[in-house]
């Protein structure tokens, strides 16, 4: 479902906003939610990052540890995963 809207924007941007869409090939209203849809994306990713970050900031439990003794920076680490 789409929802028509209005938002106020100055003129040196609607200009460029203008631009942009032509060289795209698409109207001023996809490339502006194409814009809103990128912005919202890479603040979700910003926020599952920041929860992600703090979820493991205390690093492996011992029981993780003992799965995978090897560090995450040590040899063999990245070669026997991407190998798999």
């Amino acid at each position: 479902m789409t929802v028509k809207t209005a938002i106020s924007l100055r003129s040196p941007l609607l200009a460029k906003i203008d631009a942009a869409a032509a060289q795209l090939g698409i109207s001023r209203n996809r490339f502006t939610a194409l814009a809103a849809e990128e912005l919202v994306t890479k603040l979700d990713n910003q926020r599952l990052l920041a929860r992600l970050n703090e979820a493991y900031a205390d690093g492996p439990t011992e029981e993780e540890r003992e799965d995978d003794p090897r560090p995450l920076d040590g040899p063999g680490f990245f070669e026997d995963f991407f190998d798999a």
